[in-house]
């Protein structure tokens, strides 16, 4: 499937929730940037937050705990 990337993930999410109008919590990214098959680029804004007690870091979605993920999608677009 040439034109199926995932690009965001959400740990609240379901498939039947992802085009709504309810946020569901942050959302991260598996690519920051993505280049499509007809040259197309979308980039992802992101922070870095560490955990200071599991020294995990984790990569989030810039705005997503406020905006749902179809804001997010149609933002990249």
């Amino acid at each position: 499937m040439p034109y199926h990337y995932p690009l965001l993930m959400g740990d609240n999410y379901s498939h039947s929730e992802l085009i709504g109008t309810k946020n569901q919590g942050k959302v991260t990214v598996i690519s920051q940037q993505k280049t499509l098959l007809d040259g197309t680029i979308i980039k992802v804004n992101t922070t870095d937050f560490t955990y200071w007690l599991s020294g995990n870091t984790y990569r989030y979605v810039d705005n997503s705990k406020n905006k749902t993920m179809s804001e997010l999608v149609r933002n990249l677009l």
